[in-house]
Order: C-alpha cells, then structure tokens, then sequence
C-alpha cells in the first residue's frame, strides 16, 4: 500500500504518556539515589542494610511502575483521504505501525469504566476486522468522546467514498 495521502484525519491518545514518563523519572530518579549512596557510602552498621533494603524495594517498585505503564500504549490514528488508515502504537521501549483499508474498521465504540476513584471513565476504541482493537481517545468526559468517535465515522466514511470515487 502507498503512504497514507492526507490531509486526512489524525487522532492522538497522548494519555498513556503521562503514566510512562512518570515511571521513567521514578526509575532514574532511583538510579541516582543508589548512585549516590554507592558513591558517598553506605551509613555505618545496622543503617547500612535497611538503606539498602529499601533503596532495592523502591527499585523494585519503580521497575514494576514502568513496566505496568508500558502496557497501555500512545495511539496515533491516521486516516488518509486515499482510503488508507495507519494506526501506531508506541511506549517507551516499541513503537508498532500497521496501515489498513479504511474499509476494514468494523466498529468504533465507547467503552464505559471507572477510574480508581470510582467516577466514570471512558474510552473510543476502534476495532478491526482481525480482531484488533485500539484505544483512540480517553477521558472523563463522555460527550468529548462521543463526538471524536462521530469525527473518525465521518472522516471513514470520507475516506470509503475517496477510495471509491
């Protein structure tokens, strides 16, 4: 397939990079500290142990932090005047891009959830016709996903009927 011809339609979901780029600072944040402490030295005895001892918990919660963060991908969902829909997904560590026929989203729907609060939290999620799924938009407000979801449906339905034409 050619590259995707725009000006089309492009839709980020920037919202997972909060999450990785707050484990990323915690785990080198935590690196300095262990550098730090190696560097200057240890407290003398019993000090010596716990500062180790919780200078490896915080590592190993740092690690877990990024690695959970990482697993929510940034979404960005292109959509070419010529048909062509490109969608890539990347966390810090991968970056994956696969380009479809617009012909081949089956369905964009909002998926409704709670936050760790409890409040309502919602999600546009595109799916194709092989099963994949991706999140285009997320948030605390309904409406503003429903109206992203009507602007990719129209902007699919530009594309069809480029590619058609």
């Amino acid at each position: 397939m050619a590259q995707n011809e725009g000006p089309g339609m492009k839709i980020e979901n920037r919202t997972p990079r909060f999450g990785q780029a707050l484990s990323a600072l915690l785990v080198v944040s935590w690196l300095i500290a262990v550098a730090v402490v190696w560097l200057r030295g240890a407290p003398n005895e019993p000090a010596r142990h716990s500062t180790w001892l919780i200078l490896a918990a915080v590592g190993i919660g740092a690690v877990a932090a990024l690695v959970h963060a990482n697993r929510r991908p940034a979404v960005t969902f292109d959509i070419g005047r010529n048909g062509d829909v490109v969608l890539t997904e990347a966390t810090l560590f991968r970056r994956r891009s696969r380009q479809n026929r617009s012909e081949e989203v089956v369905d964009i729907a909002v998926y409704e959830s709670e936050d760790q609060d409890g409040d309502p939290y919602f999600r546009a999620v595109v799916t194709f016709m092989d099963g994949g799924q991706s999140v285009i938009a997320e948030g605390h407000c309904r409406y503003e996903i429903e109206q992203t979801i009507a602007r990719v449906g129209d902007a699919l339905q530009t594309a069809r009927d480029g590619a058609a034409g």
